[in-house]
């Protein structure tokens, strides 16, 4: 009996369900819309069980449309956003939201409530964090939970389970705790390579030893790679809600980005024949956008995260950049247009959504793409609505537009949704070029010397180096700074600085800069500086992070 394959993608707005063949080739799909709280301060949340919900509609309809026996399915894997989910100890939604109502139980991936927490992490310069681009996001789990052990304390004290929304979903269907190799890695800080496991120090430098004293078990005890038979398939509640046979076997789950990757890296190459995945560069985009580059050795860059063991192909490490906001930009931009109501009508009278609307009268205009992006010429976007994810891996960056004039017809909301496309294309070209610097420095050199890796785990929990932070600032400092840096040695003044009479020179000061060219940020050039004249804050700095931390 040929067998069929079941494939659920779980995205920011909305679940998607796919039946293949043996041979991959899509026999039926459906999609089903989730619901979504947005509230001022950066505040997204969701509901588990609407999600779980979404999901068993999408499946029983990409079923019905395929026409296929439930006994003739070989499998079932999930994917979702990087969300994180909380449950109580009997497995029911705990509530992550002021509004306390129990069914906002799930922090979204895009929420930043937790940037103060990912600058208390960050502050601890944990070896950790190496794996990270050297810096954490307010897109991570940690973060997230430590604002709710400071601000939710209830729901944190009384959590059973905290997941990763994909591990979240192969628990709802198996019942089994394992949790994928690929989620924990790139969101929770697990390091996968060299028996590291979770950093006992780590936990309590940042205050979350919680974990420490009960084990993990609440975060995860059993990490299996992606695609593992997780327990023993398909529950028989699970199965009655999916119209399926219990038993049917469940894949270890994937980040849905981390999902398209391996669709995007892993195909055959022209001839057919099989493809080299560290020569392919995957750029998945949605209501975010990633770029990722696989490896066979860590490579270490500043302002992009990873490296990750496993974090998406097994043995293989991998390196992440990133917008925060990409589909969700160019929704905004629409939105936030006076002609988006007239646009929506008229897009809704000719059978479209509102995209492809545009769409059409843009090349209707230009003639084709490359002159559609001179309707843009005079606009420029910079779309930076939540933060900047990479290179500069700074949350509180915001979006600018520069060249806007009075007018609010359709032709004007043509103009800026074009900027707006060109704005994250410029950004991809700069997230090509990072990547592509990791690629081409498998193993990064600083001031000479090869620079090993130096592995996050047992034994090695320290503080991450001086010499990375230099080199952190030196590479954040761009490419002129570089030159004049390390190549001229001249010194020059910083244009603001230069009004106090203050002279930024070449070496360690020159590098650090100044952070109102947005290279590294203030506290930053402090602490290089004070390296420079042969003194650390260190001292200081961690005095000060553990009063702020005594409310946890």
């Amino acid at each position: 009996m040929p067998r069929v394959y079941i494939g659920v993608d779980v995205g920011t707005t909305s679940t998607r369900a796919g039946v293949f063949d043996e041979g991959g080739t899509l026999l039926a799909a459906a999609r089903h819309p989730i619901n979504i709280w947005h509230e001022a301060g950066d505040i997204v949340e969701q509901s588990s069980h609407d999600i779980w919900k979404a999901c068993v509609t999408s499946v029983r309809a990409a079923m019905t449309e395929a026409a296929i026996a439930p006994d003739s399915v070989g499998g079932i894997g999930f994917d979702a956003t990087c969300s994180l989910a909380v449950l109580d100890r009997q497995g029911e939604p705990l509530t992550v939201s002021a509004s306390g109502d129990p069914q906002r139980n799930v922090i979204v991936w895009m929420d930043h409530r937790a940037t103060a927490e990912a600058r208390l992490i960050n502050e601890t310069e944990d070896a950790v964090l190496r794996y990270v681009g050297g810096s954490i996001s307010p897109e991570m789990e940690m973060p997230k939970l430590l604002w709710l052990k400071r601000h939710l304390r209830a729901s944190f004290d009384a959590a059973g389970h905290f997941f990763d929304l994909a591990d979240y979903l192969t628990w709802r269907a198996t019942g089994s705790l394992q949790r994928s190799t690929c989620t924990v890695t790139c969101k929770w800080n697990y390091l996968a390579h060299d028996g590291g496991g979770w950093s006992a120090p780590f936990f309590r430098r940042i205050g979350l030893s919680d974990f420490v004293a009960e084990k993990y078990a609440r975060i995860g005890t059993e990490i299996v790679a992606p695609g593992t038979r997780v327990g023993a398939g398909l529950t028989r509640a699970a199965a009655a809600e999916f119209g399926l046979a219990p038993g049917t076997p469940v894949g270890a789950s994937l980040i849905d980005a981390h999902a398209g990757g391996i669709g995007a890296i892993g195909g055959r190459d022209g001839a057919g024949g099989a493809s080299d995945v560290s020569d392919r560069l995957a750029y998945i985009m949605g209501t975010s956008a990633c770029i990722m580059a696989t490896t066979k050795e860590p490579c270490f860059v500043p302002g992009v995260w990873g490296p990750y063991y496993s974090g998406m192909v097994p043995d293989f490490w991998l390196n992440e950049g990133g917008q925060s906001a990409a589909g969700a930009a160019i929704d905004h931009l629409l939105k936030s247009h006076p002609g988006f109501g007239e646009a929506s009508v008229a897009a809704r009278s000719e059978g479209l959504d509102l995209i492809d609307f545009l769409e059409r009268r843009i090349i209707a205009r230009a003639g084709d793409a490359s002159r559609a992006a001179l309707l843009a010429r005079d606009v420029h976007v910079l779309p930076e609505f939540i933060g900047n994810r990479s290179p500069h891996a700074d949350p509180d960056t915001r979006a600018v537009i520069a060249g806007l004039d009075l007018d609010t017809d359709i032709g004007s909301m043509e103009r800026l949704f074009v900027a707006g496309l060109c704005g994250l294309c410029l950004w991809a070209r700069r997230g090509d070029r990072d990547l592509c610097r990791a690629w081409r420095a498998v193993q990064p050199h600083d001031h000479g010397r090869r620079r090993q890796p130096q592995p996050a785990g047992a034994a090695d929990h320290g503080r991450y180096d001086r010499s990375h932070r230099r080199a952190a600032a030196d590479e954040g400092a761009g490419a002129a700074g570089r030159r004049d840096a390390g190549r001229s040695g001249r010194r020059r003044l910083c244009h603001h600085r230069r009004d106090h009479g203050r002279d930024v020179g070449a070496g360690t000061q020159e590098r650090a800069d100044c952070d109102r060219h947005g290279r590294v940020s203030r506290p930053q050039a402090r602490g290089l500086q004070a390296a420079a004249r042969g003194r650390s804050r260190q001292p200081r700095r961690d005095a000060q992070r553990r009063a702020r931390l005594k409310t946890c």
